[in-house]
């Protein structure tokens, strides 16, 4: 929603022949440009009221940040969330994603089975001494493969460890440490 929010601004700037040139656009300064801009009162009224939903849905998403926080910090979800968030691209929101959809890890004996579960792995058409392979079978859980994949580009990059990486990496094992870094 709050993409969608800052497309539907974006729009109507863009509607209205509005562009902002002075820097990257959302933050401090550019809000304060768009709360300075003189519109008619239709435009105006328009305006803010896309600007006051933006914050309604900001505050909301920090609100459900902290509480998820919290829940993070019980026993059963404490350890989990710090191995996974060991990782480069898992956040806590990632993090709490994967545990929450996909309930006890040990229920998968091999990482395959696991893979498997989520439809990462390619699709295969044999027959004979042929065999061909496709994109992936896209089957099972839709959040955690999303998840999975978006925290697979990160790997892509060239790997760096952020103080805010590091920081998260400290309150685990070695053992982990090595295994965030082969992927």
């Amino acid at each position: 929603m709050i993409t969608t929010t800052k497309q539907r601004i974006h729009a109507f700037l863009q509607m209205h022949g509005i562009r902002y040139e002075k820097g990257k656009a959302w933050t401090k300064t550019h809000r304060v440009w768009l709360s300075s801009l003189s519109l008619s009162d239709i435009d105006h009224l328009t305006l803010h009221t896309y600007l006051n939903q933006l914050t309604q849905l900001e505050q909301e998403v920090e609100r459900l940040e902290h509480e998820l926080a919290k829940i993070a910090e019980q026993e059963r979800y404490a350890i989990p969330v710090k191995v996974l968030m060991a990782f480069r691209g898992i956040s806590l929101i990632t993090a709490l994603t994967i545990l929450f959809e996909l309930g006890d890890l040990r229920r998968f004996p091999h990482p395959h089975d696991l893979i498997s579960s989520l439809g990462l792995v390619p699709i295969e058409h044999s027959s004979g001494g042929s065999t061909k392979r496709g994109g992936i079978t896209k089957t099972g859980n839709v959040h955690v493969r999303k998840v999975l994949v978006s925290c697979a580009w990160k790997y892509m990059k060239q790997p760096r460890c952020s103080p805010t990486l590091h920081k998260r990496q400290e309150s685990v094992s070695g053992e982990v440490v090595s295994l965030s870094w082969k992927a």
